[in-house]
């Protein structure tokens, strides 16, 4: 059926031009990403290179770091644009001998509130308490990984950009353990639980679970809410 545009209203018009920015906002800018990462020669540029080659990232990236946002400081990356347009791909994985590693695959369709539904803001000082029995269910390992509100990792002084169960935390007599979220340093013996934020701005705190129990698949368990402390 051929619809006319002289048919169209003006308000039709105006949801039809919101949905087709819903709809291409991420391919427009998953492509333009695309565009930067493969515009290098092999080697050229650690992360960068051309299609359908694996190009690796063997440190993790510095606080200026502005390729992609989000990146997490938990796991190297290695990575690869992989065009399927005339014939599919297949990747193959090598044993690992019980080495952790994740394999996601994304198409080019590729938000953070705290306890009182509002976004979480530099200037605030929060906790993140677990319970004993609140710990994230992971076979592999857990972090907790602060970004910026444009998605990307906050330079500090202990150049500490994620936290988990990697690193040496201090927990309560009782079991359960305490994040500190915020831009100042806490008390000494609370900095190894510390997560530098930036002074201000709303900010992006992600949690990843690595090889989740299945009570985090289920949905019986669910991180606890972060609060704001005075």
């Amino acid at each position: 059926m051929k619809l006319s545009l002289d048919n169209i209203t003006e308000q039709e018009a105006y949801e039809i031009g919101i949905e087709a920015y819903h709809y291409f906002y991420s391919l427009i800018t998953m492509d333009f990403t695309r565009r930067v990462c493969t515009n290098y020669k092999s080697g050229e540029k650690p992360g960068f290179g051309p299609v359908n080659t694996f190009h690796h990232l063997r440190q993790f990236p510095p606080a200026n770091f502005r390729a992609v946002v989000r990146p997490n400081f938990d796991t190297l990356y290695t990575i690869a644009w992989v065009d399927i347009t005339k014939e599919p791909m297949i990747v193959l994985t090598p044993d690992t001998h019980g080495r952790y590693y994740l394999l996601p695959m994304l198409d080019m369709w590729s938000n953070v509130f705290d306890a009182n539904s509002k976004p979480m803001e530099g200037k605030n000082n929060y906790v993140l308490h677990f319970n004993q029995n609140e710990l994230p269910p992971v076979e592999a390992f857990w972090s907790i990984t602060m970004y910026d509100a444009e998605g990307f990792q906050v330079a500090n002084k202990l150049d500490r950009f994620a936290i988990g169960d990697r690193d040496t935390l201090t927990y309560n007599s009782d079991g359960s353990l305490d994040i500190y979220i915020q831009h100042e340093s806490p008390e000494d013996d609370k900095v190894s639980n510390w997560l530098p934020s930036p002074a201000e701005g709303v900010l992006g705190v992600t949690m990843r679970l690595y090889a989740p129990k299945p009570s985090a698949l289920n949905g019986i368990w669910n991180p606890p809410a972060v609060k704001q402390v005075d």
